[in-house]
């Protein structure tokens, strides 16, 4: 038999022997747990086909039938069975489209193309506003402008909010019963950190995950009011306990817990303080105070005031970066590479800083305390003179407070 016959022959298959490529089954999940920026989906891959999966996830867009080709997916894990995916960095009232995939030799198959619409942004505000009636100040939050009081008839002031992406609400501030009291509010229900004994108080609350972190202060035995953060109820002290100290601002990353503030040195003055997993490293010796902290990646920024020079300033990974006609800082927030700064400038006016480049929010006398920023809109809560809980969005202003009294600010605000 001639060789070309024979290499022919060899080279046949029977049919039953062909490579036939099946990809997986697979089918998308209902999309749940819709908030402005995020939600949940994923898949339920019931037959691998003719290969093993090697990856899937859900891939999402605005347009319909997204593929893995777009960089908005997520990877979770192998194989087949039912998977569980988050979908993160959404913009608010805004339709998408996501399908379940999964990849393998015989190539990727899709599950079916869902739409879901993300929920319309909410203004949340947080602050303290006196109520005549009561001769009081009180906690209270503004969800797109309709105020709650939070302690009821009970003395007390809110400092800091995180909103989750579940909608939770947590407020951190103090309420006075019997003693002030270091408290948390999650949707209203107040959680004590303190047992009353001694005088205490939040500064700021952030969460990660399942766990709630607030950091404040608390008088020891001696007297000496010290600063202590709180993860789930369990106090790390911080200060020294011989002079006086008292935690802002904190941030979590992974597991890396960030809370500034101040310790008063042997003197007598005001220290700008910096902890990172309970231990202190230097800011500066010079005297001041750390109101706030943002960590992003390996960059930690840290706003705050410096009392050697009359330029305000703001430190990244420990290098003070002076503002141009700024005073005091007292929030910082990082929108993509945008550096923002909300403080007072050197006219005592409430401002806010872009990248270095002022926006003047009033001609009173005034603070900027808290600043976010969501696409292109500009959010910035604080007081004036005229002592009424106020927020400017892009300049705009807007009172919130019904009372005038100087105990009234509105200390932090978030669009989302």
């Amino acid at each position: 038999m001639p060789l070309a016959i024979l290499l022919s022959l060899a080279s046949c298959k029977k049919h039953g022997e062909e490579v036939i490529n099946v990809p997986a089954s697979i089918t998308t999940t209902t999309v749940t747990a819709i908030s402005t920026t995020a939600a949940t989906s994923g898949g339920n891959i019931s037959s691998a086909g003719s290969a093993t999966v090697t990856a899937r996830g859900v891939v999402w867009s605005i347009s319909a039938d997204p593929t893995v080709a777009l960089t908005t997916k997520t990877s979770d894990g192998t194989g087949t069975g039912t998977f569980s995916s988050v979908i993160t960095g959404l913009a608010a009232n805004t339709t998408y489209h996501v399908r379940a995939y999964a990849t393998s030799s015989a190539g990727t198959a899709y599950g079916n193309d869902i739409t879901f619409t993300t929920a319309a942004a909410k203004l949340y505000i947080c602050g303290t506003e006196w109520t005549t009636a009561l001769g009081m100040q009180q906690a209270k939050v503004w969800i797109d402008g309709t105020p709650t009081i939070l302690s009821g008839s009970i003395e007390s002031f809110a400092t800091g909010m995180v909103v989750t992406n579940a909608g939770d609400v947590y407020v951190s501030g103090s309420l006075k019963v019997t003693q002030w009291r270091a408290t948390y509010w999650k949707n209203g229900t107040a959680t004590y950190l303190t047992d009353g004994t001694r005088e205490a108080g939040l500064g700021s609350i952030f969460i990660n995950g399942s766990d709630v972190y607030a950091c404040g202060g608390e008088r020891n035995a001696a007297g000496v009011f010290t600063a202590k953060y709180w993860k789930n109820g369990t106090e790390t002290v911080l200060g020294n306990g011989t002079t006086e100290s008292v935690a802002n601002s904190m941030y979590v990353s992974g597991t890396d817990i960030y809370v500034v503030g101040y310790e008063t040195n042997a003197i007598g003055n005001k220290i700008p303080k910096y902890w990172k997993n309970g231990t202190g490293i230097p800011i500066t010796t010079i005297p001041g105070v750390a109101n706030s902290v943002l960590v992003s990646g390996s960059d930690v920024y840290i706003a705050g005031t410096d009392n050697s020079s009359i330029v305000g300033l703001y430190w990244k990974n420990g290098t003070p970066v002076s503002i141009p006609g700024c005073y005091l800082t007292f929030n910082i927030f990082l929108s993509g590479t945008d550096l923002y700064i909300a403080g007072t400038d050197d006219s005592d006016k409430p401002a806010y800083w872009k990248n270095g480049t002022k926006t003047s929010l009033s001609n009173l006398h005034g603070d900027a305390l808290s600043i976010c920023v969501l696409g292109p809109d500009v959010f910035v809560a604080g007081t004036e003179l005229n002592q009424r809980c106020k927020f400017w969005k892009n300049g705009v202003e807007t009172v919130l407070s019904t009372s005038t009294d100087i105990h009234n600010k509105a200390t932090c605000i978030i669009y989302k």
